[in-house]
């Protein structure tokens, strides 16, 4: 499931060219909900799409990751990933998928905010 995330990534980064404060590029992240739901947040760095979420009573997230503009995978802000986790305790166990030296990790959500 997370090719198709990643493939969503690249699709809506390819129509995104709005540079927020703090962020050096535009970035999203991709969420998958348990559900099979997928929401895509842009330039999100406090979990704003967490209100949509609960707003649709589909606040488990099982899967996540966030991508630059750039292509690159890295790890969402922290306030991001808090927020997630405050939404719903479950969220702890989100695997969030990173980019190691030669391939991508999964660690859980619980496991990056220490």
């Amino acid at each position: 499931m997370f090719e198709e995330m990643l493939e969503v990534a690249r699709n809506k980064l390819a129509t995104i060219n709005e540079i927020v404060d703090g962020l050096p590029e535009p970035q999203v992240t991709i969420l998958l909900t348990d559900i099979d739901n997928i929401y895509v947040a842009v330039n999100d760095v406090y979990g704003t799409i967490c209100e949509e979420l609960k707003q649709g009573k589909d606040t488990k997230v099982i899967k996540m990751l966030t991508m630059w503009k750039d292509g690159s995978i890295d790890i969402s802000s922290y306030a991001f990933r808090n927020t997630l986790v405050k939404m719903d305790r479950d969220n702890n166990n989100t695997d969030v998928l990173l980019q190691g030296k030669n391939n991508y990790l999964i660690k859980k959500l619980a496991d990056t905010i220490i």
